[in-house]
């Protein structure tokens, strides 16, 4: 069995034609709207042979071209973001770590960094 195809009305095809042509038309859903399948709608509008404006439809060059154009440029303002006051992070000051050989004896000494001249004096007094 073979379906009927049916029979658009010019005034229709005319209708939906235009209704595409609008800036930021969807032929999609314009096609649905009308109880049509979109890819019937497509076909009427390259035969109609103008530029879609649809931004569902197939876009030539020169429409794109345009499109570009028309659009206002972009600018970048630099904004400044206010950093939060949090409080000073208290940084962890690393040990003086100390690792002696005398003979076969080690000896490993780890010693607070704030208390660096007692430990010079302490090795100055050890190395003797």
């Amino acid at each position: 069995k073979r379906v009927a195809r049916r029979k658009h009305s010019a005034e229709l095809r005319a209708e939906v034609v235009d209704a595409c042509r609008q800036p930021g038309a969807s032929v999609a859903a314009i096609a649905q709207r009308n109880g049509l399948n979109a890819n019937v709608v497509h076909r009427w509008l390259s035969q109609d042979g103008r530029v879609v404006g649809g931004a569902g439809a197939a876009n030539s060059a020169v429409h794109r071209a345009a499109a570009v154009v028309s659009r206002p440029p972009i600018e970048f303002m630099s904004v400044q973001i206010p950093q939060p006051m949090l409080p000073p992070v208290p940084v962890p000051v690393p040990d003086i770590r100390l690792e002696l050989r005398r003979g076969v004896a080690q000896v490993t000494v780890s010693w607070p960094m704030q208390a660096a001249g007692e430990c010079g004096a302490w090795l100055r007094e050890w190395l003797r």
